[in-house]
């Protein structure tokens, strides 16, 4: 797949082997000197490490700060702007300062996602002088859609976050309609129902 493609087509055809992933994902955190020192581990797929997936092209990354390591797995089929987000995410958070752990105060913890979600999409845009209708893609497909609209304490729920992002320009409110357009025939069309839920579709 060219890089033109990858722009407004989600997913490989071929999955990007180990050493491709770990070499672009260091290549997005060399952008921030904050991340000097964190290593970036690959995995396969979530459930050879006892997490959760409920597909095989669903991404997956966190981050473990006392150990300086960022972790990805599931994200070998995605597009690069869909990758630079996610993994984005997870640099806002370290460059915010919010690698002390969770807070017993949600609105504090919720304020960093959201944080960390527009520091991400900022990101993207940065590097492509736009958002690829790509980008928006791990949002959708790294949560379940029973965090759709459900808060916890650490996490707002994914609708807030689209949301907000969409109230800020970052995501478009008819993302359904652009999955549709593209002929996305995969798990992401579930997730991106349920947007389209929201606009009485």
């Amino acid at each position: 797949m060219d890089v033109n493609e990858e722009l407004t087509n989600p997913y490989l055809a071929q999955p990007r082997d180990k050493d491709e992933l770990r070499w672009m994902i260091r290549e997005i955190m060399e952008q921030w000197p904050e991340t000097k020192g964190y290593h970036v581990l690959v995995g396969s797929d979530p459930e050879e490490f006892g997490l959760p997936t409920s597909a095989p092209l669903d991404g997956w990354s966190t981050i473990f700060p006392k150990k300086r390591i960022l972790y990805v797995t599931g994200m070998s089929y995605w597009a690069k702007p869909a990758i630079m987000a996610l993994v984005s995410h997870e640099i806002g958070h370290i460059v915010g300062g919010h690698t002390g752990g969770e807070s017993e105060i949600e609105l504090e913890n919720h304020y960093h996602e959201f944080y960390a979600d527009e520091f991400a999409f900022e990101n993207v845009k940065h590097n492509y002088g736009r958002i690829p209708a790509t980008a928006g893609l791990w949002l959708l497909n790294a949560y379940v859609d029973w965090f759709w609209d459900l808060d916890s304490n650490s996490h707002p729920c994914s609708r807030d976050r689209w949301q907000r992002l969409a109230c800020n320009g970052y995501v478009p409110h008819d993302y359904l309609a652009q999955l549709e357009a593209m002929g996305l025939e995969t798990e992401g069309d579930r997730y991106a129902r349920l947007i389209g839920n929201q606009e009485g579709e």
